[in-house]
């Protein structure tokens, strides 16, 4: 649920909040503070002065719910339903009462209801068809974050179903959900049903996603910068998304920007963002970072005892998550790689030295 005003920001996150005592709306601080000097903290709709601080709007929130129920609020079903979503988050961890309100907004046949009742089902470990029926009814209303969910849970079921997947994600895309948007940009980029590869299509849909702040549409725009694909070659940009990707934690954007610096010779910043991206469990920057220590291209006190042992570690690492390059980069090695006691290398010199000189 976003600020009414500003469309963007979380009204419940940070401070300064203000509910207005008619219609319900919750207003985010930033809009808050910045409508004392337009509209004297005003709700800008009903013009009715903005209560402030959670305390009061909480209880403001309650109050509305009662006069909804007892019929004396003029604003009807709309009302409610913003009230009971309002109500759901400020009682959020507290168990009892956000069941209260999810039920709630069942009863009224809320989407966000239907979605948040999915959501505790299956956390719960109900049997999933029952789960679904709540799932299925939020995207027939035209939730996007249900009409995602369900698209996924269609695609898993076979072939026959993916017609209707893509229909849902489609439509997602369009009422805007980033989910729906970068899933639809990836259909795109590698074709589907008699849809050929379309990479302008696919970029058009990922800087949708990108800009309500998707780090894997992000990383996919710059991989499509770094690789040229549906446009013309960029390192820079594509080096401006990859770290917008790297914002939010996301692997594919730190080894992008570890290539990026392989190839500009920055051997130290390609290590730095390998092992970021290793450790967020990216096989390839497993592989690339493991090169590096075997190929000596970094300054490290490490003895060339740990050099072989770590590199050939991630290496191996890499290969058992099926990366594809690791696995025929050890192809060659296989036989000598076995006979050598990663524990204890000093043991078994005799088999250090070709591995050194073939990687």
């Amino acid at each position: 649920m976003n600020c009414k005003l500003c469309e963007k920001n979380d009204p419940f996150k940070g401070y300064g909040q203000g509910i207005c005592s008619n219609c319900a709306e919750i207003f985010c601080g930033e809009c808050v503070s910045r409508q004392k000097h337009t509209l004297y903290n005003k709700c800008p709709e009903c013009k009715i002065i903005l209560s402030l601080s959670l305390k009061r709007c909480i209880k403001l929130l309650e109050k509305q719910l009662e006069l909804i129920e007892k019929g004396k609020h003029r604003n009807g079903q709309l009302a409610k339903n913003i009230v009971l979503l309002s109500l759901y988050n400020f009682y959020e961890g507290q168990k009892e009462k956000t069941q209260q309100m999810v039920q709630k907004m069942v009863d009224n046949d809320y989407p966000a209801g239907h979605y948040k009742m999915f959501c505790y089902l299956l956390e719960k470990g109900e049997p999933l068809e029952d789960c679904l029926v709540y799932l299925e009814r939020s995207s027939d209303l035209d939730f996007p974050p249900a009409m995602f969910r369900r698209a996924m849970f269609l695609s898993m079921e076979g072939e026959k179903h993916v017609p209707e997947s893509i229909k849902l994600i489609k439509k997602g895309a369009v009422i805007g959900d980033a989910n729906c948007q970068f899933q639809l940009g990836l259909l795109f980029h590698h074709g589907f049903e008699d849809q050929p590869s379309d990479p302008k299509k696919a970029i058009f849909w990922y800087k949708k996603a990108e800009e309500q702040g998707h780090a894997k549409a992000s990383n996919n725009i710059g991989a499509c910068y770094f690789q040229g694909i549906g446009m013309v070659g960029d390192n820079q940009k594509a080096m401006n998304y990859f770290q917008k990707g790297c914002l939010n934690d996301c692997p594919e954007s730190f080894h992008g920007c570890g290539l990026i610096y392989e190839d500009q010779g920055d051997y130290e910043s390609a290590a730095s963002n390998y092992i970021h991206a290793t450790r967020l469990g990216h096989p390839g920057a497993s592989f690339r970072w493991g090169l590096l220590l075997l190929t000596h291209r970094i300054e490290l006190s490490y003895t060339a005892e740990r050099r072989l042992k770590d590199g050939i570690t991630l290496i191996k690492g890499a290969c058992q998550a099926g990366h594809p390059e690791a696995i025929q980069y050890l192809v060659g090695l296989k036989k000598e790689i076995d006979k050598i006691d990663l524990e204890n290398p000093e043991k078994d010199p005799p088999n250090v030295a070709p591995i050194l000189k073939a990687c």
